[in-house]
């Protein structure tokens, strides 16, 4: 290739360019500005974070044995006894105050102050559960202000309906 036609390459390129931004500048400016958020809000992580308190991770489970989760489950049997709550958070600033809030339907059912002291920190709450009380049922996480900072959802089937849907 020339250096003529090089030259008149670039031109054309250029003049190609500078005609697409006139008619498309302002979309392309949003489209821009939308992956710009979208990015950001990605780098945020799963679970909501106030200005302290980052949650890494919650685990609905049967047990917690050397500070793990055991059985974990979005769905339990009434005769289960007890469901564990089992969160790992991050701190900029410590320690801090959470609240495990547990609700069945939109009931309050129960709510449990627990503390973390330590840059990561992972905390469990259990909420015993009678047999009655089969249904659709939820975790939320408070901070010292109220604000959730995310939310687990799980059911409890009652045992004896399942047992005979087995059989």
């Amino acid at each position: 290739m020339s250096r003529k036609n090089i030259v008149k390459f670039k031109t054309f390129w250029y003049c190609k360019s500078v005609e697409i931004l006139k008619c498309y500048g302002g979309f392309m400016k949003k489209i821009i500005m939308m992956v710009t958020i979208l990015f950001l809000c990605s780098a945020v992580g799963v679970y909501a974070e106030s200005d302290n308190i980052k949650i890494d991770k919650i685990v609905l489970c049967r047990n917690v044995v050397d500070r793990s989760p055991q059985g974990a489950g979005t769905s339990f049997l009434t005769n289960v006894g007890n469901i564990f709550c089992f969160t790992d958070l991050s701190l900029k600033k410590f320690p801090a105050e959470i609240f495990h809030v547990w609700y069945r339907g939109d009931k309050e059912m129960a709510r449990v102050r627990l503390e973390a002291r330590g840059k990561t920190w992972r905390t469990w709450s259990s909420k015993s559960v009678l047999a009655s009380w089969d249904g659709d049922w939820r975790v939320e996480i408070e901070d010292i202000d109220g604000n959730v900072l995310a939310t687990k959802k799980f059911s409890l089937v009652n045992a004896s309906e399942y047992e005979q849907s087995v059989y």
